[in-house]
């Protein structure tokens, strides 16, 4: 109908498999384990939980740190979410 809004799918829900197997996996292509990645983010030294809960989708991250994982792999925010809009059925 119009004027209805658009269903709006949470980032940590994204992508096939979720974004916490996508920080999983591209940790884990980086060689990198959870401390170095919390390290990287600029968390303290517990900081790998909170990574670990990230990646076990029991919590996402806020904004800020998607934007600073998207800048340690390298990519797009929408990359790293892998969110594409185009590919949505309509």
């Amino acid at each position: 109908m119009p004027g209805d809004r658009p269903v709006v799918t949470p980032l940590y829900m994204s992508g096939p498999a979720g974004l916490g197997s996508r920080i999983k996996y591209l940790r884990e292509q980086r060689g990198v384990n959870r401390y170095g990645l919390a390290k990287a983010l600029g968390l303290k030294k517990s900081g790998w939980s909170l990574i670990k809960r990230w990646e076990t989708n029991m919590g996402h991250p806020s904004y800020w740190y998607l934007l600073e994982l998207a800048r340690f792999f390298g990519m797009s925010l929408d990359d790293l979410c892998d969110f594409h809009p185009g590919d949505r059925d309509e």
